[in-house]
């Protein structure tokens, strides 16, 4: 599987046939239908079916799609990504996956110098902070551990969202209501999941899911409801309003701050607020 042949997937759901979303990739229809193949073969699930009009994307198929748009929407910064992970010199980062992804790479673009990434949950990056192997850590969750110390960058906002076709969407929420739908539900030890858990007494999940890019998916297709960061909703999800507030803290972490922690610091900023 690569960046190819799910660009072309994504393609084809935005053009409607093989032959525009060839044009639009700039290749020719028999290797937008060879990559196609190869993408179903990978997945081993069948991601296109053919009707009257041409291909479609099956269910299986727009799930895919649906945890791919993250990646292929940073595809233009991914060398300079990708970059950092390949330095065994620099500065050791480690970032929860919601800010690695939608936060650290506009905050990297401005540090001056060479970095190490390391991508995780929010307790694994506590951890391997406090132990010494990262030289700083950015996590969103309620709790930190003794023993840090640490900067509030700012605030993440969360909301309730469904599904456009969802009997919630267009409506609002009580808190009791909420807390007894299964949702979809985070790993435990991630930040998302240790706010929502803090809030709310939930139920059995719906599905539990490591990466917020699947959880969006599964919303989208209507699956269950779920809570997760503003910043990262898209078109295909409505917010439900709900009484609850679901803020979380993004802090730095750190043992021993150098120039090279200072430096980084002076660049990362969170926008929202809930006061």
């Amino acid at each position: 599987m690569d960046l190819g042949q799910v660009a072309a997937l994504a393609a084809l759901e935005k053009e409607g046939s093989v032959s525009a979303a060839a044009v639009a990739l700039g290749i020719s229809q028999q290797a937008c239908s060879a990559r196609l193949q190869a993408l179903s073969h990978s997945v081993g699930r069948a991601l296109t079916a053919r009707t009257p009009h041409g291909l479609v994307l099956t269910d299986t198929g727009r799930v895919v799609l649906g945890w791919a748009r993250p990646v292929l929407a940073a595809a233009g910064d991914f060398d300079s990504l990708v970059s950092t992970l390949s330095h065994r010199q620099g500065l050791r980062v480690g970032a929860s996956l919601t800010v690695a992804e939608y936060l650290l790479p506009g905050w990297l673009a401005h540090y001056p110098g060479q970095v190490q990434l390391e991508a995780a949950n929010s307790a694994t990056v506590l951890s391997r902070v406090a132990a010494g192997d990262l030289d700083v850590g950015f996590v969103e969750t309620p709790t930190l551990p003794v023993g840090l110390n640490r900067r509030l960058l700012g605030w993440d906002e969360m909301v309730v969202c469904v599904a456009p076709a969802h009997p919630w969407a267009g409506t609002s929420i009580s808190a009791a209501e909420l807390a007894r739908t299964p949702l979809i539900a985070r790993e435990e030890g991630s930040g998302t999941r240790a706010t929502v858990d803090a809030a709310i007494d939930c139920v059995e999940p719906a599905a539990t899911v490591t990466t917020t890019a699947a959880a969006l998916a599964l919303v989208a297709t209507g699956v269950a409801p779920s809570v997760l960061p503003r910043r990262c909703l898209d078109s295909r999800l409505v917010e439900v309003p709900c009484p609850v507030r679901f803020a979380r803290p993004i802090h730095a972490v750190w043992l021993v701050a150098g120039d090279a922690t200072q430096r980084l610091l002076a660049g990362c900023d969170v926008t929202y607020s809930p006061l």
